[in-house]
């Protein structure tokens, strides 16, 4: 696997760009709940129509911060795969071609191309995605608990946990 992970070291940038794009995108994701919560309270229920307009305008711009992180993350996780994907192909095409003549009798032509041309595209799909979900899953899991938390300690059950009770200390 680390000897995979070289293939990837020379597009270092495009492959730290596309989470920290990603990071973007899932932030302003998270964002929106709590806007929306601010244009039914401060909005609606008190019917001022003033800040339904501004922070509906907020939300549209916070949504294209959020699509441009996703269309960059996209873009830098193909080019980090794609690069990835030719070296590995290119590092494969000289072993094959570094094979003795017995080597080839051994393993048949079908064998080696769809080696050289399938199993690439299946890393490269893996490394491609591994850049994208691998990161946006585990923010979107902790970004939505801290969210869920700061709107609602109640909702999110932490006044009857155990470590906020004093009287579960002594039973320890």
């Amino acid at each position: 696997m680390w000897r995979l992970a070289s293939f990837l070291k020379p597009y270092w940038k495009a492959a730290l760009l596309a989470p920290l794009l990603m990071v973007v995108e899932v932030a302003m994701d998270l964002l929106q709940p709590r806007l929306m919560a601010r244009i039914v309270n401060d909005g609606v229920v008190r019917g001022d129509l003033h800040e339904v307009q501004v922070t509906g305008l907020v939300m549209v711009g916070i949504a294209l911060i959020g699509l441009l992180g996703g269309v960059g993350c996209g873009v830098f996780s193909s080019i980090a795969a794609l690069n990835f994907a030719t070296d590995l192909r290119d590092t494969l095409f000289a072993k094959v071609q570094s094979f003795s003549f017995r080597d080839m009798d051994r393993f048949t032509t079908g064998s080696l191309v769809t080696r050289l041309t399938s199993d690439v595209v299946q890393i490269q799909t893996l490394v491609q995605m591994a850049l994208r979900i691998l990161v946006r899953a585990p923010l979107l899991l902790v970004g939505s608990l801290i969210m869920a938390l700061t709107i609602s300690l109640r909702l999110g059950g932490a006044s009857s946990c155990w470590w906020r009770s004093r009287s579960s200390w002594s039973s320890l």
